[in-house]
């Protein structure tokens, strides 16, 4: 929910890091507890190159009742890579009113490929807007206070810790440090795409 391309895995990504286009307003629901932090200053920075403490990029779970969260941006239409994706955040991240965001915070994209034509063009609905067609990937981004270490220079992403599954839950290969890219110049906004606009829609 997404620079360099060093890998088939990494053209993937950085399409499903970079989040620019339009979305509808967020919607409410339920919020689930979120693991407890590991001990450790809140929004400390950790130092670049230092031994990961907690999970690596790829060993963040994919949270099984996400759907049950409330709605940070949904039917994002991504043109240019002919995906919709709907994002959700569980209760510590929808507490926040700016950056940064608490530890125990966890986003959740989910990417749909879209119906097309004959031609491999997008199929609009009456309202202009492609259209789901199948669930292709989820991505989660997770922070805790003390995580995040061993990032390469360049890729900071503060405690932030990704991972990648397919549709079907299953574990996908992608090239983490793209997505790293993708979100380190968001230093501002605890390096969430678009928060300024969920923040403006709630």
């Amino acid at each position: 929910m997404w620079k360099s391309v060093i890998a088939a895995g990494a053209v993937l990504s950085l399409a499903a890091c970079s989040d620019s286009g339009g979305s509808n307003p967020p919607t409410s629901a339920p919020e689930p507890e979120a693991p407890a932090p590991v001990s450790a200053a809140q929004g400390e920075e950790p130092e670049v190159g230092a031994a990961a403490a907690g999970p690596a990029d790829g060993e963040v779970e994919l949270p099984a009742d996400y759907k049950s969260w409330s709605v940070f941006l949904s039917g994002i239409q991504k043109a240019e890579t002919k995906q919709i994706r709907d994002i959700y955040l569980n209760a510590q991240a929808e507490s926040a009113s700016a950056a940064p965001l608490p530890d125990g915070s966890v986003l959740v994209m989910e990417i749909y490929s879209v119906e097309t034509d004959d031609a491999g063009e997008a199929v609009l609905g009456e309202d202009g807007q492609m259209q789901k067609k199948a669930l292709s990937k989820v991505f989660v981004m997770e922070k805790n206070a003390g995580w995040g270490g061993g990032q390469p220079e360049g890729l900071a992403n503060g405690n932030w810790v990704y991972a990648a599954y397919e549709g079907n839950g299953a574990p996908a290969q992608v090239e983490y440090n793209a997505c790293r890219a993708c979100h380190a110049p968001l230093v501002d906004q605890d390096y969430v795409h678009r928060y300024p606009e969920y923040l403006g829609q709630r």
